[in-house]
């Protein structure tokens, strides 16, 4: 059985659960509450975000899924859907997020918004089993800077996040169902961008057609139910749109990307330098998954390098996204001098990253990569472990002392 998770210095997390928790009270008092959209000082609805997706749950029963891939006729939408001079937001998620969201685009926004996050937290608290440390885990992952953003934009961080737990705890006792999650994390799939990989390396065929078939009976589902042309909308309006947020960054861009492309634009290079750079930055990770997989390896260790390396992969990574690599340092344990420092970092990163990009100071996106060496050199100096994940009790107590 492999050794338990080595202790974690607590003590680390405190500066982010205290920075999170007043930063989260901050934006609630500053908050407008008029129904049925709370308004926030920059004029947005409280749950800026979710707003977006509970559009998405409306339009699946107006009959005319897909008009607002359009941004124009979006934008106008929203001023008159709130009343009030609405800033501009994108409606890019792919189609299949229509199936999530129909149910919620029955419901008022409100009660939509609070069924929403009790569901996501609710799916994170299952999939991690009752033990002590949870008391200490949970307002970590709910309090840190990552989590405090999530609450205020409405994403779906900590389902995400529930979803790739739940693959971890599934891969090789059941997975069928780990494949079918993976499917369903299509919804953001760049914080899958590097799992193919993994199972090609690990043979885990099963997992593989699994997410698959899942990925294609959500996609067929949804031409079925609205039509083939509303996949032809998301292609050729929706993505390209999405992809402006990169090529034609903004303040935005820079306070809540910690990517290396949006580093080096903050620097001044142009958007082909900038990719060229992030393409070195992902086949180095690649390179790194590769390696930590070539033969078995501690399980749980492995699997927090993959989900770091895919966030140091992708060159669209928000701040509320982050929360997976705050739960990788969570379950990995651990942490001494200067890697207890980058753990540190990890935790403050949405903040750093904040600050950093309105200043015009880069640097924030070297943090991930910094955690993802740390999480190899501890690799490099484990002895080869099974392939079966690590029992639940190790993998969810990232405190536990060790032996």
């Amino acid at each position: 059985m492999p050794a338990a998770t080595p202790r974690l210095h607590r003590l680390i997390f405190i500066p982010g659960i205290v920075l999170g928790a007043g930063l989260l009270a901050a934006y609630l008092l500053s908050v407008a509450w008029q129904a049925p959209f709370p308004r926030d000082v920059n004029g947005y609805a409280l749950g800026r975000d979710f707003l977006n997706a509970w559009v998405y749950g409306r339009e699946a029963w107006s009959g005319e899924a897909g008009r607002y891939y359009d941004i124009r006729l979006y934008n106008q939408h929203l001023a008159a859907l709130t009343g009030w001079d609405y800033p501009a937001q994108q409606w890019s998620y792919a189609p299949h997020f229509m199936l999530v969201m129909a149910p919620f685009g029955l419901m008022p926004y409100l009660p939509a918004l609070a069924l929403w996050t009790a569901l996501s937290l609710l799916a994170l608290l299952v999939v991690v089993p009752v033990t002590a440390d949870r008391r200490f885990a949970w307002p970590v992952l709910v309090l840190a800077p990552a989590g405090v953003f999530c609450w205020i934009s409405g994403q779906a961080s900590f389902l995400l996040l529930a979803l790739l737990i739940g693959i971890w705890r599934n891969l090789d006792r059941r997975p069928l169902l780990a494949g079918m999650l993976l499917g369903l994390l299509t919804v953001k799939p760049q914080l899958g961008l590097l799992f193919p990989l993994m199972l090609v390396l690990t043979g885990r065929w099963r997992v593989v057609f699994a997410a698959a078939a899942t990925t294609l009976a959500l996609a067929g589902a949804t031409a079925l139910l609205w039509g083939v042309d509303l996949w032809r909308l998301y292609l050729t309006v929706g993505a390209p749109m999405q992809e402006l947020v990169l090529s034609r960054p903004t303040n935005v861009s820079y306070a809540f990307m910690p990517t290396l492309y949006m580093n080096a634009r903050l620097l001044g290079a142009s958007s082909g330098l900038a990719y060229g750079l992030q393409v070195l930055a992902a086949l180095a990770a690649a390179g790194a998954v590769a390696w930590t997989y070539r033969r078995p390896r501690d399980p749980l260790l492995s699997y927090a390098a993959l989900m770091v390396a895919g966030l140091v992969a992708t060159p669209y990574l928000m701040s509320y996204d982050l929360l997976v690599a705050v739960w990788a340092v969570l379950a990995v344990g651990g942490g001494a001098g200067r890697e207890r420092i980058v753990y540190l970092l990890v935790t403050l990163l949405p903040l750093l990253t904040l600050m950093g990009g309105l200043a015009g100071i880069p640097g924030a996106a070297l943090v991930l990569p910094a955690l993802l060496v740390f999480l190899l050199r501890r690799l490099a100096g484990e002895a080869p472990a099974e392939t079966a994940v690590r029992p639940l009790r190790a993998v969810s107590s990232p405190g536990a002392a060790s032996g």
